[in-house]
């Protein structure tokens, strides 16, 4: 018998979360709705109320969660957010968009989101609550500490080291076996190489 998938509930209202809507209906998934402090005026899922509903949709293990709030710099917030929810027994999807390439040696850590266009290579490393966003590309053993957010079409070369929280603008290009600490920022465009 085939077991049934939660659906998912997106924490957040902004563009962000509606392309992780998009995303995980690429992926067959069933969305529950969004929880954001007030209504979006994007319309890419029910709007359920603030966060505080999801303790009144039946438990933690009726749904699963998405993190949608993204980030133009390095930020708490998204760590925040997982870790307050974590604590509360709630479960986080990972979505990977049908259209990224994935290594079969690759690790994805909960909560963590392949967008679409991605490319991620063998032995790489990828910790909970990331953001690889459109077309970035992560090669061979490369390591992503948790709630850092690649944007789009960022590129790492192999053997690169991100710490926690890390962002990693548009564009940027980080060079084989360079490193970027935790809460480290490498802007739109930037060649960064053995940092």
């Amino acid at each position: 018998m085939a077991r049934l998938v939660p659906p998912l509930v997106i924490i957040g209202g902004g563009g962000h979360a509606s392309v992780l809507a998009e995303t995980a209906r690429a992926m067959g998934l069933t969305i529950a709705g969004y929880t954001a402090p007030q209504r979006s005026e994007r319309e890419f899922a029910p709007y359920l109320g603030e966060d505080k509903t999801l303790d009144e949709r039946g438990g933690t293990h009726e749904v699963r969660l998405v993190v949608g709030v993204g980030s133009t710099r390095p930020t708490r917030i998204r760590e925040d957010i997982f870790r307050g929810l974590a604590t509360r027994n709630y479960a986080f999807a990972t979505l990977i968009h049908p259209s990224a390439v994935v290594a079969s040696t690759a690790r994805i850590s909960d909560g963590t989101q392949v967008l679409a266009g991605c490319i991620v290579q063998s032995n790489v490393v990828i910790e909970e609550n990331v953001i690889l966003n459109t077309g970035s590309t992560i090669d061979h053993d490369s390591q992503i500490g948790a709630h850092t957010h690649i944007a789009p079409r960022a590129v790492l070369c192999g053997g690169v080291i991100v710490g926690r929280r890390a962002h990693i603008g548009a564009g940027a290009i980080v060079l084989q076996n360079s490193a970027v600490p935790d809460d480290g920022f490498v802007r739109a465009g930037e060649v960064l190489s053995h940092a």
